[in-house]
């Protein structure tokens, strides 16, 4: 069985994943700490999904089919040490509305995180699918230990060239398990 993950948030109220739009109205606090992840690259919150009826990037929740495990295991083999601990939402993909997924494949995106995003890098979500999106590309590993090389404190775009699963709405994650990773 493949799932799909979504980091908990620190500040979360109740058992509902909001998007980002959906969170302005609905607890505006919460939305100011999570909407400065776009500070400096705010044209990305202007990006239409055709595929989700053209919606709005920050219109869908963002969830990746790859285990966190790994992600922070390629992190460490980048150089970097260990970090804190981390919960992510291990989310079975039979409790959603496949008719509001799609598959972000962030393949062809330049080094410029404010290029538009071509329509080409979103396909329709297939379930079958999701063991080809399940693993750390390597672009992603070599980011990595640029980002290390570079001096950088952290890695600015942690999930950066990584397929990432769309859902237009919200998500109750009630019944989600939590996974600790580090």
């Amino acid at each position: 069985m493949h799932y799909l993950y979504h980091r908990v948030p620190k500040n979360l109220t109740g058992n509902i994943l909001y998007p980002l739009n959906v969170l302005r109205t609905k607890l505006p606090a919460i939305y100011e700490g999570q909407v400065s992840k776009y500070i400096g690259r705010e044209e990305v919150t202007q990006q239409r999904i055709a595929l989700l009826d053209n919606c709005l990037w920050n219109d869908v929740i963002f969830m990746t089919s790859v285990n966190p495990a790994d992600l922070f295991n390629a992190r460490r083999e980048a150089g970097w040490g260990d970090t804190e601990p981390q919960q992510y939402f291990k989310i079975d993909p039979a409790t959603l509305d496949p008719s509001k997924l799609a598959v972000f494949l962030f393949s062809a995106v330049g080094p410029d995180t404010r290029t538009v995003i071509k329509p080409s890098e979103f396909t329709e979500y297939r379930y079958d699918d999701l063991p080809k999106y399940a693993v750390v590309p390597e672009v992603t590993k070599e980011y990595f230990s640029q980002q290390y090389c570079a001096g950088e404190p952290r890695i600015k775009l942690f999930f950066r060239f990584i397929p990432h699963i769309l859902y237009k709405g919200e998500i109750d994650i009630s019944s989600a398990e939590v996974i600790t990773v580090s």
